[in-house]
């Protein structure tokens, strides 16, 4: 029974470390996303 209580708990994290790491991925390519933007105007400004 503690075994299985747990499982849950550790089921519980699992979710929400997931839920942190969708947020964390979703930042980084917001920041590539603005850095290659960035690149790009710089490229449109040498033609």
């Amino acid at each position: 029974m503690a075994s299985r209580q747990g499982y849950r708990l550790a089921e519980k994290w699992i979710v929400k470390i997931e839920e942190q790491e969708l947020v964390l991925i979703f930042l980084i390519l917001k920041l590539f996303a603005n850095e290659i933007s960035f690149i790009i105007d710089i490229d449109y400004t040498f033609f």
